[in-house]
């Protein structure tokens, strides 16, 4: 004798194989993506925290209006010589690496990024993103290359 299952259980069995179906399915399309994304992401943020060590480097070097190195520096000069030790070039002044650099939001900011600062006449001001609320800048004359807590969000987020 053949055990008969009612309908409902059955139903509900399909309806559990039906979803792990599906679950496996999109589980193998998301781990397709998935990998990708993370190996597009992966050298940036390599690279990124590169540009945070070597600006670490500068720390303690004076700020020097218009300086741009080695030993001295002014905002711009700085990252821009950062840069350029890995390989890229960026433009001079803060207001051009600005207009050079991709905006990124606060969700997005990875170490190594430029944080531009502005007032009533534009931007005036830039700073290597370090993570975790920090930033390197020169600051003025008299100061040197330092690490400090980000003392407003008032700020852009920029890529280069």
């Amino acid at each position: 004798m053949t055990a008969v299952v009612p309908a409902r259980p059955r139903a509900a069995a399909l309806r559990l194989v039906v979803l792990a179906v599906l679950t496996a399915a999109l589980c193998g399309m998301l781990g397709t993506v998935a990998p990708e994304r993370a190996s597009a992401a992966a050298p940036a943020t390599a690279f990124g925290n590169r540009v945070v060590a070597v600006t670490a480097t500068r720390a303690g070097m004076p700020y020097v209006y218009g300086a741009a190195g080695p030993t001295r520096f002014d905002c711009s000069g700085l990252t821009q010589w950062v840069y350029a030790k890995l390989g890229k070039r960026i433009p001079r002044t803060s207001r051009d690496q600005f207009a050079a650099t991709k905006p990124v939001g606060w969700s997005t900011v990875r170490p190594g990024d430029l944080v531009f600062f502005r007032n009533s006449g534009g931007i005036y001001h830039v700073a290597v993103w370090a993570g975790g609320g920090y930033v390197w800048h020169a600051p003025r004359t008299g100061d040197v290359v330092r690490k400090v807590k980000l003392w407003t969000r008032g700020v852009y987020l920029r890529r280069v």
